[in-house]
């Protein structure tokens, strides 16, 4: 089963971000935009698990988040990775909770590590991807249209909880539905 753990991203900063996509739709570039319902942001990309991993992970989980209290997340400016110059994804980042994020993110490592769970281990880098760039033909107006919300906030909103989520591919889109859920304190 393909995996992630996600946090749920509230409505209101769904429509904020889907004003963002709008303005993209029309720039010289192929861009793919998900969903409005399938925007949240990923705490870390599992991929393809077993049924008993994910039952041990789902234990495990329970025990790294039961301590953790609930926090405020600010999402703030839109940017691209992997560089300006090669535009691949277009992200909204975090701002103020980008720490608590961060420290969430270090608290589950050595569960990975200890159900030897073969991960991506570059840095986390909290951010929501709102669109992934197939092609560019004007990488100057692209960027120029970025640029102009490098310092938009686009609402804050409360971290409660945790999600474990399934993720179904299909030819129209990408079916996202709960495994599991960890509250915060």
């Amino acid at each position: 089963m393909r995996t992630f753990l996600s946090i749920e991203i509230d409505k209101t900063i769904k429509e904020s971000l889907e004003v963002v996509q709008k303005k993209y739709r029309y720039l010289p570039a192929k861009i793919s935009f998900p969903p409005k319902e399938n925007i949240h942001l990923t705490l870390k990309f599992l991929g393809e698990l077993t049924d008993e991993q994910i039952e041990k992970l789902k234990q495990g989980l329970e025990k790294c988040f039961n301590d953790i209290r609930a926090f405020n997340m600010e999402f703030f400016a839109a940017g691209v990775f992997p560089s300006k110059k090669r535009v691949r994804v277009i992200w909204v980042g975090v701002k103020k909770g980008e720490k608590e994020l961060v420290c969430l993110s270090e608290n589950i490592e050595p569960l990975f590590k200890e159900l030897n769970l073969n991960l991506d281990d570059r840095p986390f880098s909290p951010h929501v991807t709102i669109g992934r760039v197939k092609s560019v033909q004007d990488r100057d107006v692209l960027i120029n249209e970025l640029e102009k919300f490098s310092s938009v906030s686009f609402g804050t909103q409360r971290v409660e909880k945790i999600s474990l989520m399934k993720s179904t591919l299909t030819p129209q889109k990408a079916i996202h539905e709960p495994i599991a859920e960890f509250w915060l304190l």
